[in-house]
């Protein structure tokens, strides 16, 4: 079986990033897709994570910020090169216990070269490099 479990529009709104769920719904896996809005086209993304919690837009359109979860335990956030397809972990943001991601806790700067979270009244910054 197969379900949506979440979609983001990039800011241009060219590609819709999909992370689809994959199995029994009670005990399942997420995949990332990326729908080329003009073409139809879906291309899966590989990452290491079993599921996908959220995801973010960089205003490049170009990278992808996913928080994924590896295990029962375990929440990483990672970069996604939609163009190249590379992944780069940001380990500067702290693993969040927490399953859910208020959209308005992370934010990435206007030129897509940092990304700040707030996390009970701390601030966490991390410097991304696009040619990840």
């Amino acid at each position: 079986r197969r379900w949506a479990t979440g979609a983001q529009w990039n800011p241009t709104q060219e590609q819709l990033a999909l992370s689809i769920g994959v199995g029994n719904p009670s005990f399942h896996s997420t995949r990332l897709f990326l729908l080329d809005a003009s073409s139809g086209k879906s291309t899966q993304i590989s990452f290491p994570g079993r599921w996908i919690l959220d995801m973010l837009w960089a205003p490049d359109s170009v990278q992808l910020l996913i928080r994924s979860k590896l295990d029962t335990d375990t929440r990483e956030f990672f970069l996604v090169n939609t163009q190249s397809g590379n992944l780069l972990q940001i380990e500067e943001l702290p693993d969040l216990k927490s399953d859910g991601l208020p959209g308005r806790n992370i934010s990435w700067s206007p030129d897509g070269s940092k990304l700040v979270l707030c996390i009970e009244n701390q601030l966490y910054l991390a410097q991304v490099s696009e040619n990840h």
